[in-house]
């Protein structure tokens, strides 16, 4: 299994569990929607409340998770 550490920063997945108790997910990194088992193998966010359980509502919560990363990575690094 690669190490997760040496992945890119945008090599990620978010998630959520829909009705038939299966994960729908986007990977961030390859713009790819799918739905399956739980992903253990990669670095893995669940859709926080307020975002639409659909897949704009994934894509839309990736994008925001991303400039969140930046913006801690930002305040962390620049002090």
């Amino acid at each position: 299994m690669e190490n997760i550490f040496n992945r890119s920063k945008d090599d990620f997945v978010v998630l959520y569990k829909n009705e038939d108790l299966q994960f729908r997910i986007y990977d961030y990194y390859s713009k790819e929607l799918s739905t399956g088992d739980y992903p253990y193998n990669r670095r893995i966010y669940h859709m926080f409340k307020g975002y639409s359980l659909s897949d704009e509502g994934l894509k839309e919560f990736a994008k925001d998770f991303s400039n969140w990363s930046y913006d801690l990575r930002e305040l962390t690094f620049n002090q």
